[in-house]
């Protein structure tokens, strides 16, 4: 799954099996804050870019780097402008990074 910046998943809790980890009690902020109780929209994006720190967990379930793109004079990111921040947490999947190029 590539969230393009649009969403980052939070306050994930997991339990271990044999088939690997299980998710759950998840939240999300997205640009637009309306993916449910808990979503903090995009200052909550920022948020969780300003704080998050990349360890083994994000390298072990193949996440990258994250970038939220901005657009001059908008609140809300876009693709024409990124910012410098720290981890994608967005796993891996070939697609497009650039939303425009799909």
């Amino acid at each position: 799954m590539a969230a393009h910046g649009k969403m980052v998943f939070v306050d994930l809790q997991g339990s271990p099996t044999e088939h690997g980890q299980v998710l759950f009690d998840a939240m999300t902020h997205t640009r637009e804050g309306d993916s449910g109780p808990g979503d903090h929209g995009y200052e909550g994006l920022e948020e969780f870019i300003k704080n998050h720190t990349d360890n083994r967990i994000c390298t072990e379930i193949g996440m990258k780097e994250l970038m939220i793109e901005k657009e001059k004079h908008r609140s809300k990111p876009t693709t024409s402008q990124r910012t410098k921040r720290s981890w994608r947490c967005a796993t891996q999947s070939g697609e497009s990074e650039n939303e425009d190029e799909a």
